[in-house]
C-alpha cells in the first residue's frame, strides 16, 4: 500500500513540467522526521521502467554534517586553515606577470557605468514631515517621508524603516504600499519589500508614481496627496500620551541625515465653539466654549480658552471675573467643572456693527505625560451690535456775494442695521438767505426753514438733499442742518458763509470818451469790468439797455446781455459793443451787473447825436529819398539809391481806385527796381511809376492805417538840384501831394555800382543790385522829418515808422488774440467776439493776412473795424478771409468784431490765424463758446 502511494505520487511528479530538487529535498527531510531510514523504490538499471517492482528497494542515506577521517561529511572542508598572504593589489595594467584588473575605479569608463548604476539614494537625505503634530486621541495622523538625493530629487523605490520609541504609546496603523504591476516588478525583482512587522516596527518603500490617499470620505480635502519619491506611514493612539516615531534610510551612508524623528502629541479633549450672535447696541453678548474629553462624556476642566476681539473699536470684554487679560484685545479663562469656558463682550459706546473674535482651544501642562501647553483648537464666531442711527453731512460755500444764488448738500444716512422710526430732517436759514427751492421737495418750507419727513429711514440708506438759497443780506451767518429719529440721538451740522458785497469794478463809455457822434456814426461802447475783491465772482451776467435811438450793429437791438462764467481776483474783462446812432439828439445808455438774478452795480453814458453828415475822406502821401544819406540830401552820379513812398488814409472812409504817380527828370535820375510786395500794383520806365495799392480802410490809430511802397533808382548826371515829385489821389475825392529835393554830385572816381537799366528795359539783361533787406524800411532822419505840403488836403507832419536799421535781424512775432463779448449764448442769436491783430515784432510787417475757420452751423454776420464794415471772403470750407494789411508798422494794432450766429445747440469753437512775409508761419488763437437751445 506504501509503495503504491509513493508509486502513484511519483508518477504524478513525473507528468508534472518540472520538479525542482529543493522540493525533492524537502520531502525527503519531512519523511526522515518520521523515521531513520526510508525504504524507496529502487531504480530499474535496464530501462524499461523507472522502478523495479517490489520487493526491490532501496535505503536513502543522509550524509553527515561534518567530515570525518572515513566518511565525507555535507559540509566541504576548507583546503587551508589559514589563508595566503594575498597578491599585491593591480591598477589594471597588463604588465608582465599579472592581470588586467579591469574592475579597478581608475578606469574612468567604468566609474561611469558604476555611477550610472548605483542608487542615488547612498548619499541622499532623508525628509520627514510634520515634524510635530496635536492630534485627538483616537485620530490617525499620517506621516510622509521621502529620501532627497544629491540632484535635489526625490529618489524612488529606496527602503525607509519606521520605528516607534519603546516609551511611546499608540501603534503602526498602516505603511504605504504602491502596489506596482507584474510586469514593473519583473523589471525591479529586488524592490524593497513594504511590511509591518509589528505595531512598533515597519519598512516601507518610497513610491515610484504619484499617489492620493483617500481616507473614504466625502470631502475630498482630507485626502493625502504625496509625490512620486514619498512613502507615507499612518499612526494611531486610543490614549493620550506622547508618540516618538523615527524614519530611517538604511541604504544612506551619511549618518547624521537618515534620520529624522516626529513627535505626535495625543490629547483626549472636544470643543464646540459659540455660534455667531447680533444684539442691540445696548445689549451683552455671553460667549460660551465646551471642552470635554473622553469621547465628550468627562468635562475637560482645567483646559484654556482664550477669546481675541478682532476689531477693538466695536466691542470690549467686561467679563467673566475670574478672567486673565492677557492684552487690551484678548482675554484667557479656564473651563469650569461643568465643561464651559465663558467671555462676554460690550458694544464701544457709540459703536456698531460686526467684529470677528477669535478663540483659541488650549491644552493644560501635563507633566506626568511630559506634554506641554498646546494650541489644540482654533475658531472664530462673530459678534454684531446692532441699532438704528443717524449720520449728517452738509456742506455749503465758505463765501458767497450778495445777490448770488448758492446751493447747500446735505447727506442723512442711517449705518446701522435697524430701521430708523420717524426720520425727520430740517434745515433752517439765517436772515441772510432766502430758501428758493430743493431737490427733493420738502415736506413743508418758509422763505427761512424747510422739512423733509423721511418717516421710516432703512438700514444702510441715506437721503440726499440739495438746497438753493439767495444770498440777500451781507454778513457772517450759520445755516443749521437738524436730523431725528426715534430712540436715536439727533445729529445737527453747521454750515458758516460768509456774505459779502459784490467787489466789482465796472467802466462803461464810448470809445476815446468821446461825448458826441453824427447820427448813421458806429460808436464802439467799451465795458471794462475788474474783480476788484478777494473771492472769486461766478455767473456774473453784465446787461447793456440803451435808447431807440442806439442800436446794436449785427443785432439791431437796443439791448445786449453778456455772461461771465468766473472773474478770478483781480482778473480784469474788457468787452466791447457797437452801437450805431439812428437819429439826432442826447442818447443813453445803461448797462447793470447782475450776481444771480439780483443787481448789484450799475453804469450808464450818454452820447451827443449830432445831424448827419458825409464821412470825411483824406488821403496822405510821404517820401523819403534818398534813405542812403537823408541828412545830406546828395547823391552821386553813377550811384543806386532806395526811395520809401509812405500812402495814409487817416480820413473816416475807405479809400478805393488809388493811384500814386512818381515823377522825376529822367535825364538825372531813372526807377529801376520796385520792391517784391508792390511789383503787381506798380508800373512805368525811366522817370516814372504809377502804383495803384488796394484799397485802404480808415484808422484812428496812430493817426491812419498805412502802406509803402519802396523804389530803387540810379543817378545819371550830376545836378544841383533835382526833384522827385509824388501825387496820390482817390476815388473819394481827394489828393496829396509831396516831394523830395536833392543835389546829384558828379563822381570824380569809377561808379562803384553797375549800370542797370530802368524799370522795364527795352534789351538788356543787367540786373541792379537787390535791396538791401526786403523785409525792413530804412530809418527816417532823426534831424529832418519828412514834410508833406502845407496845401494838400490832409497836409502836415507825417510821423516817422519807428523801425530799426536795415542790418537789424527780425525778432518778435505778430500777435493774436481773440475774445467772446457774450457767453453763452442762444441759437439764432448773435454772438460776437473780438480779433485783435499787434505787430510785437521790431520791424514793420507787410502783406498781413487774416483768416477765420468758422464753426460748422455758423453763419458770418457781419464784421467790423472801429465801426466799419469790413468785406469777408471765403476761400474753402469754412474759411473766411479778412481784407490784406498791406502794412502793420512796429505797435500797430488792429480790432476786429466778428459777429456769428449758430442754429444748433453746440460747443462752439472759432480759430483765427495770421501771417505775413516777415512771419510767413501762421500765428493761431482759439476761443470756445457755449450755444444754448432756444427758451
Amino acid at each position: 500500500m506504501l509503495y503504491s502511494t509513493i508509486h502513484n505520487g511519483l508518477a504524478s511528479w513525473q507528468r508534472r513540467p518540472k520538479l525542482t530538487p529543493w522540493l525533492l529535498l524537502a520531502l525527503v527531510s519531512i519523511s526522515s522526521l518520521g523515521c531513520q531510514r526510508l525504504q524507496l523504490p529502487a531504480i530499474d538499471p535496464n530501462g524499461s521502467c523507472l522502478f523495479l517492482p517490489l520487493p526491490n528497494t532501496t535505503q536513502l542515506t543522509v550524509p553527515r554534517i561534518h567530515s570525518t577521517e572515513t566518511q565525507q561529511g555535507f559540509l566541504p572542508v576548507p583546503a587551508y586553515q589559514q589563508p595566503s598572504a594575498p597578491p599585491p593589489c593591480l591598477d589594471g595594467s597588463c604588465e608582465s606577470g599579472g592581470i588586467c584588473n579591469l574592475f579597478h575605479r581608475k578606469h574612468e569608463h567604468l566609474q561611469k557605468i558604476h555611477d550610472h548604476f548605483r542608487s542615488k539614494g547612498k548619499s541622499g537625505e532623508l525628509q520627514l514631515t510634520p515634524l510635530k503634530v496635536v492630534a485627538p486621541v483616537g485620530g490617525e495622523v499620517v506621516l510622509l517621508a521621502g529620501i532627497c538625493g544629491e540632484d535635489g530629487y526625490l529618489v524612488k523605490r529606496e527602503p525607509i524603516e519606521w520605528m516607534l520609541s519603546p516609551d511611546s504609546v499608540g501603534q503602526i496603523i498602516e505603511v504605504n504600499d504602491d502596489a506596482p504591476g507584474k510586469l514593473s516588478s519583473f523589471f525591479h525583482p529586488h524592490r524593497p519589500k513594504v511590511e509591518k512587522l509589528d505595531v512598533d516596527y515597519a519598512k516601507g518603500r518610497t513610491s515610484s508614481k504619484a499617489q492620493v490617499v483617500d481616507r473614504g470620505t466625502p470631502n475630498c480635502n482630507d485626502d493625502i496627496h504625496h509625490r512620486d519619491g514619498e512613502t507615507w506611514l499612518s499612526v494611531s493612539s486610543p490614549s493620550s500620551g506622547i508618540t516618538r516615531i523615527t524614519a530611517l534610510a538604511p541604504e544612506s551612508k551619511i549618518w547624521d541625515q537618515r534620520r529624522q524623528t516626529a513627535i505626535i502629541y495625543w490629547l483626549d479633549a472636544q470643543w464646540e465653539f459659540p455660534q455667531a450672535q447680533i444684539v442691540k447696541a445696548d445689549q451683552k453678548i455671553l460667549l460660551r466654549t465646551k471642552v470635554t474629553k473622553e469621547d465628550a462624556i468627562v468635562p475637560a476642566e482645567g483646559w484654556i480658552v482664550e477669546y481675541t476681539i478682532v476689531d477693538p473699536s466695536i466691542a470690549t470684554f467686561v467679563g467673566p471675573q475670574n478672567a486673565t487679560r492677557v492684552d487690551e484685545k484678548t482675554i484667557r479663562t479656564l473651563v469650569d467643572k461643568d465643561g464651559f469656558a465663558y467671555a462676554e463682550l460690550a458694544a464701544v459706546p457709540g459703536a456698531l456693527g460686526t467684529t470677528p473674535v477669535l478663540i483659541d482651544v488650549k491644552s493644560p501642562d501635563q507633566p506626568a505625560e511630559r506634554i506641554p501647553s498646546l494650541t489644540v483648537g482654533r475658531g472664530q464666531t462673530f459678534a454684531t451690535f446692532s441699532a438704528a442711527g443717524l449720520q449728517l453731512q452738509a456742506f455749503g460755500p465758505e463765501l458767497v456775494t450778495k445777490g448770488e444764488q448758492i446751493s447747500f448738500n446735505a447727506t442723512l444716512a442711517n449705518p446701522g442695521d435697524l430701521n430708523a422710526e420717524n426720520t425727520l430732517l430740517k434745515v433752517v436759514l439765517p436772515p441772510g438767505l432766502r430758501f428758493l427751492s430743493s431737490s427733493p421737495q420738502p415736506t413743508r418750507n418758509t422763505d427761512q426753514e424747510a422739512l423733509w419727513d423721511q418717516g421710516v429711514l432703512p438700514a444702510n440708506r441715506q437721503l440726499d438733499v440739495t438746497v438753493f438759497a439767495q444770498a440777500i443780506a451781507g454778513g457772517t451767518v450759520d445755516t443749521v442742518f437738524e436730523a431725528a429719529a426715534s430712540g436715536v440721538n439727533n445729529a445737527i451740522q453747521r454750515i458758516r458763509t460768509e456774505i459779502v458785497e459784490p467787489m466789482v469794478d465796472v467802466k462803461f463809455a464810448p470809445a476815446d470818451n468821446i461825448s458826441q457822434a453824427n447820427a448813421g456814426d458806429t460808436v464802439m461802447y467799451e465795458l471794462d469790468v475788474t474783480n476788484v475783491g478777494r473771492q472769486s465772482l461766478s455767473n456774473l451776467k453784465l446787461k447793456v439797455k440803451a435808447d431807440p435811438a442806439l442800436v446794436e450793429v449785427s443785432s439791431g437791438t437796443s439791448e445786449v446781455e453778456q455772461i461771465i462764467p468766473l472773474l478770478q481776483p483781480g482778473e480784469r474783462r474788457q468787452l466791447g459793443v457797437p452801437f450805431r446812432i439812428l437819429q439826432e439828439g442826447q442818447h443813453r445808455a445803461v448797462v447793470q451787473v447782475f450776481s444771480g438774478n439780483t443787481p448789484i452795480l450799475e453804469r450808464q453814458a450818454t452820447i451827443l447825436g449830432l445831424p448827419p453828415r458825409p464821412k470825411k475822406a483824406d488821403i496822405g502821401v510821404d517820401i523819403q529819398y534818398p534813405i542812403e544819406n537823408l541828412q545830406s540830401r546828395s547823391v552821386r552820379v553813377g550811384e543806386f539809391n532806395d526811395a520809401i513812398i509812405t500812402l495814409k488814409n487817416s480820413g473816416e472812409q475807405t479809400l478805393t481806385n488809388l493811384e500814386v504817380l512818381i515823377q522825376a527828370d529822367d535825364r538825372v535820375i531813372e526807377f529801376v527796381e520796385v520792391d517784391p510786395y508792390n511789383k503787381n500794383y506798380a508800373s512805368g520806365s525811366g522817370g516814372g511809376v504809377r502804383w495803384t495799392p488796394p484799397d485802404l480802410l480808415p484808422g484812428s490809430d496812430r493817426g491812419g492805417r498805412i502802406m509803402e511802397l519802396r523804389l530803387r533808382t540810379r543817378s545819371l548826371s550830376p545836378a544841383t538840384s533835382t526833384t522827385i515829385n509824388v501825387t496820390a489821389r482817390a476815388a473819394q475825392g481827394v489828393q496829396a501831394n509831396a516831394s523830395a529835393q536833392f543835389e546829384v554830385r558828379a563822381n570824380a572816381l569809377p561808379p562803384t555800382n553797375p549800370v542797370v537799366p530802368p524799370v522795364n528795359p527795352p534789351n538788356n539783361n543787367v540786373t541792379p543790385p537787390a535791396f538791401p533787406n526786403n523785409n525792413v524800411s530804412p530809418p527816417p532822419s532823426a534831424d529832418i522829418p519828412p514834410v508833406l505840403p502845407a496845401d494838400r488836403p490832409g497836409g502836415g507832419t507825417l510821423p516817422a515808422p519807428a523801425n530799426p536799421p536795415i542790418n537789424e535781424r527780425a525778432v518778435g512775432k505778430l500777435g493774436i488774440a481773440l475774445s467772446v463779448f457774450n457767453d453763452p449764448e442762444q441759437v439764432m442769436k448773435p454772438i460776437r467776439y473780438g480779433l485783435t491783430i499787434a505787430n510785437e515784432s521790431n520791424q514793420i510787417n507787410r502783406r498781413v493776412q487774416i483768416e477765420l475757420k468758422i464753426p460748422p452751423g455758423c453763419e458770418v454776420l457781419g464784421v467790423s473795424s472801429e465801426g466799419n464794415q469790413v468785406r469777408t471772403t471765403f476761400s474753402r470750407d469754412g474759411i473766411a478771409v479778412l481784407p490784406e494789411i498791406q502794412t502793420l508798422r512796429v505797435g500797430d494794432r488792429i480790432m476786429y468784431v466778428i459777429v456769428l450766429k449758430s442754429n444748433q445747440p453746440q460747443k462752439m469753437r472759432l480759430e483765427a490765424s495770421v501771417r505775413s512775409d516777415l512771419f510767413p508761419s501762421p500765428e493761431t488763437a482759439s476761443i470756445t463758446s457755449t450755444i444754448l437751445p432756444a427758451n
